[in-house]
């Protein structure tokens, strides 16, 4: 499962035009199994020129995935349909078949395949953060946490199940706990290059452009190097606010619509709200309109002397108005449903996040007291998180979510059982 693979702004030219050349490979082998015996091979058994008498099942799937690894999606795809037309319980071969759909673009005909693969093998983990991830692009992350969590739960640690939690983390603002997600898969299956691309995209969203793009270079290195990675480096270049070397860096695989639907993007993308960039991404989504670039802005005149105000006649001068709202002891709320803004290791960092937040977000948060609520997050250790609310309906809560998201804050709804402390006050 790949993230971080699209091609944002030319992603519907990739999508169509793929998709037509696998329609072509099968169009084109409907006598594919017919023909007369001869020498074989299997460039004559992709070409349709031999019968398929002599290979099993797993010997069609291992070609399958030698054509899926060499890039060759149309050969892949007519091995795999194949197997499965004739055994649909054949689980590598619809694992197989939707992984060929994934890299096509076409991730209604991925979200079945993995689906059905994982009514084949709840416990088979590539099957269930494929589902996962036809989830998260259908905007139903809520569905994608539970099954995730579900999974991890019940079935243990799995590389793949917690690459994709990562990217939901990442997707949700928390980038650092998506790295140490990503870190945990890595433990599992180490250089694994998915994982890595997904951790070098997670430290550039955070802010640390270095340490992505380090380990993007290191990859490098390494010879690791294809589409997928030359886009990622030349987007944490843009995040880093150098977009003419991520334009250098994408030209080394791209040209033409390809080429300048991501130049379009490297100009912009730190224009885009902080939802649509993650996904964009993380996912290779195509915003819907890319923000115009501002004109360079004309220089502005010198400021007139200013004129002073005179004097309070108070004795005392008044107390400068405070950037953080005031902290007013007030009871906890009664509801059960809370916005989450943030969540920390360390009990000194709460006090001192909800006044950076409150003084950012001044008009969203003014109103609100902070509450903290304790939880463990397995092997992380203990957490403490740090929200707002209280709200009786969940409707209400999600609607305050989203207005917070509007004002660039990122959070998430949860549920509380009992009565919350409020943030003691340093």
């Amino acid at each position: 499962m790949r993230f971080g693979i699209g091609l944002p702004g030319t992603g519907m030219v990739m999508k169509k035009s793929l998709m037509m050349i696998l329609l072509a490979g099968l169009l084109s082998g409907c006598g594919f199994f017919g023909g007369d015996d001869g020498g074989v091979s299997e460039t004559a058994i992709l070409r349709g020129q031999i019968p398929n008498t002599e290979l099993t099942e797993e010997s069609m799937i291992t070609l399958a995935a030698g054509f899926e690894d060499a890039g060759d999606l149309t050969s892949a795809l007519r091995l795999y349909a194949h197997v499965v037309s004739e055994n649909p319980d054949n689980l590598e071969a619809q694992l197989g078949l939707a992984r060929v759909y994934e890299g096509a673009s076409a991730y209604n005909l991925a979200r079945r395949g993995y689906g059905l693969a994982f009514e084949l093998a709840p416990d088979n983990g590539e099957a269930a953060a494929g589902v996962a991830v036809g989830l998260i692009r259908s905007n139903e992350t809520r569905s994608a946490r539970i099954l995730l969590k579900n999974f991890l739960a019940t079935e243990g640690r799995d590389a793949d199940v917690l690459n994709i939690f990562g990217v939901l983390l990442d997707l949700e603002g928390q980038h650092e706990i998506a790295q140490i997600t990503y870190m945990r898969a890595l433990d599992l299956r180490a250089n694994d290059v998915q994982v890595m691309n997904n951790l070098a995209l997670s430290f550039g969203l955070s802010g640390d452009f270095a340490a992505g793009i380090a380990l993007m270079e290191d990859m490098d290195r390494q010879g690791r190097v294809d589409r997928q990675h030359v886009r990622n480096l030349a987007i944490l270049h843009a995040l880093a606010g150098n977009p003419e070397r991520a334009a250098f860096v994408a030209a080394s695989f791209y040209e033409g619509l390809e080429q300048e639907g991501l130049v379009a993007l490297f100009e912009r993308i730190l224009l885009l709200d902080p939802v649509t960039r993650r996904r964009v991404v993380l996912l290779g989504e195509s915003p819907s309109v890319l923000p115009e670039l501002s004109p360079e802005p004309e220089p502005e005149p010198e400021p007139e002397a200013p004129v002073l105000a005179p004097e309070p006649e108070s004795e005392m001068d008044p107390e400068p108005e405070s950037l953080v709202p005031p902290f007013r002891p007030a009871p906890s709320p009664t509801g059960l449903y809370w916005v989450q803004i943030g969540a920390f290791q360390r009990a000194g960092q709460l006090q001192l996040a909800w006044d950076i937040l409150a003084e950012r977000f001044s008009s969203a948060l003014s109103a609100l007291r902070p509450h903290i609520q304790p939880f463990e997050s397995g092997d992380r250790g203990h957490f403490t998180r740090l929200l707002v609310g209280g709200y009786d309906r969940i409707e209400v809560a999600r609607d305050q979510c989203a207005q917070f998201k509007g004002a660039g804050l990122d959070c998430f709804v949860v549920f509380a059982s009992e009565a919350l402390e409020q943030l003691p006050r340093e």
